[in-house]
């Protein structure tokens, strides 16, 4: 994940997998880098509290909670609507794409564009198809405009910025219908996964999440590809497995 810039990545692992760990590895890693600065987390409301509990004492992130008592507290001015929105910020997903929160988000222009934005629980993104037209839901547009994804409806226009890199986090891409999961993909790249798909089937067969178990010809052992610490200098690498192991004992703790 290090290594991709911009990193537009799905994060599909089964549910109590560590997608949470894995996005706070990154997050931590790329702001040591300085490869970040702004991040917006987008969950379930009923995640927002997991979230930022986890990310505070496994990684001592100290993200800030934005609920709409907040925005209305800010105040309409531009200064008040940018003074809002956090460089660590969690929103919930159906605070945001409200009027009231999209609008103050809106109001801030450049001064709040986020570097990553992550989408928790990304199949409630939600968009189908059929021979007639595209349905979408007020989640999946405001999932547009934040991605940078075509040209955003009415009510989440004029933001003025996209984020670079994207996040989404879900246990089931794919709940027996090819639409969804294609338009979930979309919102990655929607260059390559032209809505007039049905599915994202790809060109060539893609290559495999891991190498063969077996040494190569060339003697090298196995080892899965893009993993963290592909790339990264000894010491991003001793980071990373300093936090992994906070994670795990702060856990079983």
């Amino acid at each position: 994940m290090l290594t991709q810039d911009p990193l537009r990545f799905p994060l599909a692992d089964d549910a109590g997998a560590g997608k949470t760990i894995m996005t706070g590895l990154y997050v931590r890693e790329m702001l040591s880098r300085s490869r970040l600065r702004r991040v917006l987390v987008v969950p379930p409301a009923g995640l927002v509290g997991n979230w930022e509990r986890e990310l505070r004492t496994l990684f001592r992130l100290r993200f800030r909670i934005i609920s709409g008592p907040d925005l209305a507290r800010s105040g309409p001015t531009l200064h008040g609507a940018a003074d809002a929105w956090s460089d660590l910020a969690i929103v919930s997903l159906d605070t945001l794409a409200g009027e009231r929160a999209f609008g103050a988000l809106r109001e801030a222009g450049a001064a709040a564009a986020y570097d990553l934005v992550v989408f928790d629980e990304a199949h409630k993104l939600s968009a189908t198809a059929d021979d007639r037209r595209v349905r979408k839901t007020r989640r999946y547009e405001l999932a547009e405009a934040l991605a940078g994804c075509g040209r955003p409806v009415e009510r989440f226009a004029g933001l003025g910025w996209s984020a670079r890199h994207l996040l989404l986090l879900t246990a089931t891409p794919h709940m027996g219908k090819d639409s969804p999961y294609h338009h979930l993909w979309r919102l990655l790249n929607h260059r390559v996964h032209d809505i007039r798909g049905a599915s994202p089937l790809p060109a060539r067969r893609p290559e495999p999440l891991l190498r063969p178990s077996h040494q190569g010809g060339d003697g090298r052992s196995a080892r899965p590809a893009g993993c963290l610490s592909r790339g990264a200098s000894p010491s991003s690498t001793s980071s990373a497995k300093c936090w992994t192991t906070r994670a795990t004992k702060a856990r079983s703790g």
